[in-house]
Formats: C-alpha cells, structure tokens, sequence
C-alpha cells in the first residue's frame, strides 16, 4: 500500500529525565552506544535516546539478564516504556521528571 507524508507513521516515546537514572545507568548507556551489548543505544549532547525492546525480547525472564547492566529502576523504567507502547525511551537533561521516581541528579 502507498503512503503518503500526508498521512507519515508516528512512533511514541517516553520523555525521561536524564536525573531518574543513575550514575552506573548512564555509564552503561555510554558503553552501550558504543557497542550495543544490551541495548541499542544514541547519545547526543544531552542524553540518550535509548530503543524499547520489543516485549518478546524483553519480558520477566529477561530482566535477570539486562539487570546484569542496568540497575532495577533502568529496567522499570523501560518496562514502562514498553507497556506505553513506546519505541524508545528519550533520556534528557531538560526532560519530564516525575514525582514517582527517585532524584539520582546527585
């Protein structure tokens, strides 16, 4: 079927504050967008665009693997990224921050 730009597919992403993850999470991001061990990851000058696995990949029996990278609030929050229905996570210095999850900014 054609498509056209009047009509473009349109993808979701969650808009994270770069502050709700942790020090070891952004290290892992900086390795991981550079070799893509865990998780396919872009950097850029304030943050991190970081894919949602598809949940085939990524379910319940997978977190004891990725937990291995990323701590337990990385894995939360792109679990809730996923359940969203969004493709990727974007990790920013000037993102939404949300009062349910922790100040890791320090």
């Amino acid at each position: 079927m054609p498509r056209s730009i009047a009509m473009p597919l349109v993808y979701n992403y969650l808009d994270m504050w770069s502050g709700h993850i942790t020090a070891e999470d952004r290290a892992a991001l900086d390795a991981d967008a550079i070799t893509a061990r865990s998780l396919v990851v872009i950097k850029y000058d304030a943050g991190w665009f970081v894919c949602t696995p598809h949940e085939d990949v990524f379910d319940e029996s997978a977190l004891d693997e990725a937990g291995k990278t990323y701590t337990k609030a990385m894995i939360k929050i792109m679990l809730a990224a996923q359940e969203n229905d969004c493709c990727f996570v974007r990790f920013d210095t000037d993102g939404l921050k949300y009062d349910d999850l922790e100040d890791h900014s320090q």
